[in-house]
This record gives structure tokens, sequence and C-alpha cells, in this order.
């Protein structure tokens, strides 16, 4: 947009061919976090993880726990029905992918116990 270079180190994608109305050529995958709460979308599925602080949730008027979430977002793009249940290889191979990314981002892993130590900062 502004002809500038990217910052050092930036890590993700431009969105100006978006922002152009154009359609990008790689297939979309966005991770996000947020109160305990992991997602990763790649195309048109989203999985949801969430720490044990975060899945007690409020159906109706009774809570239950929920630890994983599948949504097709082309078919339920409001996400409203969780097809962890049904659609079991996809949310194995999403959520690993999702795990993948929470220990590059030095989160708990699920199954580890543990936080991968964070890299030692040298100041001169």
């Amino acid at each position: 947009l502004m002809s500038l270079p990217p910052l050092p180190g930036a890590q993700g994608t431009s969105i100006v061919p978006w922002l152009r109305g154009q359609r990008a050529d790689e297939p979309r995958e966005v991770y996000a976090v947020g109160r305990g709460v992991f997602s990763l979308q790649r195309g048109r599925w989203k999985v949801l993880w969430r720490n044990s602080q975060a899945r007690q949730r409020l159906v109706g008027d009774r809570p239950i726990e929920v630890v994983d979430e599948l949504y097709d977002l082309e078919a339920d793009p409001d996400e409203h029905v969780n097809l962890a249940g049904v659609e079991r290889q996809r949310l194995r191979e999403l959520r690993s992918a999702l795990w993948d990314r929470m220990g590059e981002d030095r989160h708990p892993i699920p199954g580890h116990g543990r936080t991968p130590a964070r890299p030692t900062i040298r100041r001169p």
C-alpha cells in the first residue's frame, strides 16, 4: 500500500491482494490465541482447542465441558455445528497442526505438561 519494505523479522502474508479484490493463490491458514482458546483455520475448516480453564461453556442454562471443536466454515460460517465427533480424522490432522503452531509460539503443548523453553535473549 505504501510501497514500504516489510519489517525485519515480520511474519505473515500480505493482505494487499485481498484489499484490491484479488484472490490469493495460496491456501489460507489463520492461527489465533485468546483467553485459553487456540484455533487454526485451514481453508474451509477451523479447529479450536481449549485449555482446562476455558473448557466450561453454557448450553442453554447448563454448563458442559468442551475440549475440541471443528467447523466447516463453508457449510456453517457461524460455527453452530461442532463436527469434532463426526470428522475424527480431519480433527486429528488439524489438531496436530494446531499443536505444532502452539509449540512454535511457546504455548503449553497438550499432553506434554510443560511449556517449551523460551530462548535466551542476550543483550550487549
